[in-house]
């Protein structure tokens, strides 16, 4: 929060200026350990402003993308393949900017 005071009209005036909440974009790959991508693969993000979890998938080369999402809140994302084990399949993130390469490697 900006504090400060300005003059207006001749008279002293205080004010506040309050940052508002960006939208940002949160986008990954989920791979295996020799970089393929793995496709069709449900990746949730849940917490922060959200009223209730959305799932995606990945697409055929295991991109994905969660768009419009307020920013400076904690979220979990979470991944589940079914053919692969991922070490840390749910992670924490509070994003202040557009994240990319948040990235999940699977392994058989």
């Amino acid at each position: 929060m900006i504090v400060g005071t300005g003059v207006r009209k001749g008279q002293i005036r205080a004010y506040a200026m309050v940052p508002v909440l960006a939208n940002v974009s949160i986008s990954g790959r989920v791979r295996t350990a020799f970089g393929n991508g793995i496709r069709n693969v449900p990746v949730t993000i849940a917490g922060g402003g959200l009223s209730a979890p959305v799932t995606i998938y990945t697409s055929s080369f295991g991109y994905f993308t969660f768009s419009n999402v307020p920013a400076t809140l904690t979220y979990t994302i979470t991944v589940s393949p079914k053919k692969f084990a991922i070490a840390e399949p749910t992670r924490l993130i509070t994003p202040s900017a557009d994240i990319t390469e948040f990235d999940f490697v699977g392994e058989p």
